[in-house]
Parts: structure tokens; sequence; C-alpha cells
């Protein structure tokens, strides 16, 4: 009878864990940037018939951050040879493509949002040529009143 309690003790602790990690809010905030960032910058690229945003980097992002509302394709600057095919050709030629970077301070968060210009020189090469182009500041504060984060600063 001990054993039958303990395992329904430890089956509902794993399961409350894990609906505790579902709703990961540092996530939440990459992702609406990413899209506010994304939306942004295609509108004025297709004014200035520029190349819009096709990829993003995930290198320092979080692990189990998740991109399905956003259309882009993911890679890896760290782990090249690791990338899927399709997005090794494309990356032969220049191509759009950001990345994020977070900083935490006191109750602020602060996600930057750059974009580079990213090639690949030759197949057999394990390097990449990136200009960087600029990029955008969104800052978060996390407000007690209302138990959530909300954006204070987009510059």
């Amino acid at each position: 009878m001990k054993r039958i309690y303990f395992i329904i003790v430890l089956l509902h602790a794993i399961v409350l864990q894990s609906i505790g990690q579902s709703d990961n809010t540092l996530n939440t905030l990459i992702v609406r940037s990413v899209i506010d960032y994304t939306k942004d910058y295609n509108e004025f690229a297709k004014r200035v018939h520029y190349d819009t945003i096709q990829f993003i980097c995930i290198d320092g992002l979080p692990k189990d951050i998740v991109f399905d509302s956003i259309p882009l394709g993911v890679f890896s600057y760290q782990w090249i040879e690791g990338n899927p095919t399709h997005v090794k050709k494309k990356l032969r030629h220049f191509t759009t493509a950001i990345r994020v970077s977070t900083k935490l301070s006191g109750n602020k968060i602060d996600i930057y949002i750059s974009t580079y210009e990213v090639r690949r020189p030759r197949k057999r090469r394990k390097q990449m040529m990136v200009w960087a182009d600029g990029g955008k500041l969104y800052q978060y504060e996390y407000s007690c009143e209302t138990n959530e984060w909300q954006l204070i600063k987009k510059e």
C-alpha cells in the first residue's frame, strides 16, 4: 500500500512540474519580441526592396523554445555541420538572419534582436561570413500589480 501511495504522489509531482514548465515566460517574451521585430523589419525590407528575414540563430537561446508561430528557418553558428542540408544550401548565398540575446537585471529583462547578413563561403569550410546590420532592444519590466511582464521600452 505504501508503494502505491508513493507512486501516486510521485506521478502527481511529475505532472505538476511539467505543467509549470510548459508556461515559460522568458520563451513567451522572446517569441513575442521576435514576431514584432520580424514584422517591422519585413515591412521595411519590402518597401526598400531588400531581403526579408529568413532565419533565426538559436545560439544562446533556451533549448526548449519553440518558434512554431514564426515562419523562419533555424540554424546555429556554433554547430555549422549539424545544420540541415537545405539550410546549408541557403547559407551559401547571402541570407538575412536574426540573433537574439537576453539580459536580466533586477526586475527588467532586455531582449536585443539584431539582423545579420550570413553566408557560408565554401561548401566544405567550417566558417561563416557575418555582417551586422542593426537591431532593436525590447525591455520588459515585471509589474507586481498585474503579476506579469510588461513591455516598457522598444528602441
